[in-house]
């Protein structure tokens, strides 16, 4: 993922290619609208690095100390000096993350020690430390990274919202984070604001009001087949009551297991249409998000209805199961969508993949019209089974 310096620093009369950023040496600094960093300009610093209209004034062996690239840049001695032997170097880069990466290694302690690091903290520092190749700084980011994102089905949280988890997935593109790709699709796709709209044939995706001008065309359909297969797991789960095996059944001298047993499987049914089915809440949500759904399942009190406590245990160990198995598939289906995807990464290949992987059915007319709303999942209603 990192470019060696020769490619970032090249000379100013090279062109630069799209893939290298136009970070170059020069004897003068351009003076038009250029400020010093009011943090970061340090009169004993030895090198200036002028990044668009922000100077840093920094001291060359600080960078060099954890970084592979600021070493092999001045052994180099690509740079002129100037007349008071200070290098120069000019670049067309975000200032902020170069701003960030030198919090790190002037006030590291600050973030080290700080109890509310966040995305919008290790998101530029973890670009900065990836571009340069300041390793440890990088892997030390990462590691906390995975905690404000967990990537742990026990320490998942969907709260994040779709514009960090988009965030997210493109700093793991470009970063190579694919520790963070997962929990970042979910909660992008779980939220009210993923959109999309596309049909085969055409190469116009629409998004509604979902932020996804930078995302690549394939991440875009990615997480459109994600939510199908959503779809397609949790209506299978919610159009399945639960029929457990009562425990009490076991003991013959018990007269009545036999009958505990009827009555726990009845009141499933019952509670099953009223509790899940007939709460919208529940039965549409869960299709875009099936892991707080089954919270919710787990959570509900089922024995103030009758349910005997050992048929409640076993059913939430299952939807425990269901969740865990859901989380662990999503890296099969992530690699398995994205394989077809990389086929041609157009809408029709999406209609093609297995139907043990996507959920979903073409139109009449033979095109696919997918649509990540609550709307997607206002489908006709199961007939009402109680009794």
């Amino acid at each position: 993922m990192s470019l060696p310096p020769q490619a970032i620093l090249t000379p100013r009369k090279r062109a630069a290619s799209p893939e290298e950023p136009p970070f170059s040496p020069s004897k003068r600094l351009r003076q038009t609208n250029v400020r010093h960093h009011p943090a970061y300009y340090f009169q004993d610093g030895n090198v200036i690095l002028q990044l668009r209209d922000v100077q840093f004034r920094v001291h060359f062996s600080q960078l060099c100390r954890k970084s592979q690239f600021f070493e092999e840049l001045r052994e180099s001695q690509l740079a002129d000096s100037g007349t008071d032997g200070v290098q120069l170097f000019v670049s067309e880069e975000d200032p902020r993350d170069f701003e960030a990466l030198l919090t790190f290694l002037y006030d590291g302690m600050t973030l080290v020690e700080s109890p509310t690091l966040n995305f919008a903290t290790l998101e530029p520092l973890i670009r900065a430390a990836t571009k340069y190749r300041f390793t440890s700084i990088r892997e030390w980011a990462i590691t906390k990274l995975e905690k404000v994102l967990p990537t742990t089905l026990e320490d998942f949280h969907p709260s994040v919202d779709v514009e960090k988890a988009t965030a997210a997935i493109l700093l793991a593109r470009q970063c190579d984070i694919p520790s963070i790709l997962k929990p970042a699709f979910y909660r992008m796709i779980r939220s009210e604001k993923f959109t999309l709209e596309y049909a085969p044939g055409s190469d116009r995706i629409e998004t509604g009001n979902f932020p996804v001008p930078q995302l690549s065309r394939g991440d875009i359909l990615l997480a459109a087949n994600l939510s199908r297969v959503f779809t397609s797991q949790w209506f299978g789960i919610a159009t399945s009551v639960p029929s457990p095996r009562c425990p009490n059944t076991s003991s013959s001298s018990n007269s009545n297991s036999g009958q505990r047993r009827t009555e726990c499987n009845k009141l499933f049914i019952n509670l099953w249409w009223s509790r899940v089915v007939k709460n919208r809440a529940i039965f549409h949500g869960g299709a875009y998000d099936p892991l707080t759904a089954l919270d919710q399942l787990i959570a509900m009190d089922w024995t103030e209805q009758g349910v005997c406590a050992d048929c409640l245990k076993s059913e939430r160990e299952n939807w425990m199961k269901e969740k865990r198995r859901i989380w662990n598939d999503m890296d099969r289906w992530m690699t398995e969508l994205g394989a077809t995807l990389s086929d041609g990464d157009h809408p029709e290949t999406l209609s093609s993949t297995p139907s043990t992987v996507v959920g979903g059915t073409k139109s009449e007319e033979g095109s696919l019209k997918e649509r990540k709303t609550r709307r997607s999942v206002e489908a006709e209603e199961p007939m009402d089974r109680s009794e």
